[in-house]
């Protein structure tokens, strides 16, 4: 599956991306760390990416979740990664959303494209009512991001995820559809 944007495509990783998103994750291993659990030395390994990339087809194909690489260059360049993931049917049709931009990339606007990207595919297609995000009280690109595709801030998450050994506060946002078909009209 590709999305679309004008700047970035969105696919799911395949098994012969495994290398190049690893070195993507080293590369950024101290930066994107500053706001993600501590992972152990096994996460940096091939043979995890690819695990992880065949968990991801899995969880595609039964609705639980979707996890997309983030390229630029007409598909040419890995830049990131962006998921839809712990997705709950009705009742609660809802889901959460992350991302991670390479450090190189980051303030050019990509994030956003891709956000919105997800959110298309996440009210218009997934027909989903609810999509939330957590951000580190002081990620203030990732605030950024939030907010300009018109996630709502709903509270703070007391100790909420546990980074470099030590559980910090996170900002908790969200977007229902009613809220994006509004973001689409403007």
């Amino acid at each position: 599956m590709i999305l679309y944007g004008e700047r970035v495509q969105l696919r799911f990783l395949e098994r012969n991306d495994a290398e190049e998103f690893l070195e993507l994750l080293l590369k950024n291993k101290d930066y994107w760390g500053r706001y993600e659990p501590l992972r152990d030395e096994a996460y940096y390994t091939l043979e995890k990416r690819a695990i992880e990339i065949e968990e991801n087809y899995k969880d595609a194909s039964n609705g639980r979740g979707y996890s997309w690489g983030i390229f630029i260059d007409k598909g040419n360049t890995l830049i990131g990664d962006i998921s839809l993931y712990g997705v709950k049917p009705t009742p609660f049709s809802s889901g959460s959303v992350g991302y991670s931009i390479d450090y190189d990339q980051a303030g050019n606007g990509y994030a956003t494209e891709a956000l919105r990207l997800v959110l298309a595919f996440a009210f218009d297609y997934a027909q989903l009512h609810r999509v939330q995000a957590g951000a580190a009280l002081d990620n203030e690109g990732s605030i950024r991001v939030l907010e300009k595709v018109g996630f709502i801030q709903e509270g703070i998450s007391r100790k909420n995820l546990k980074i470099n050994g030590e559980w910090k506060d996170h900002y908790q946002y969200a977007i229902i559809d009613e809220d994006w078909q509004l973001q689409k009209e403007k």
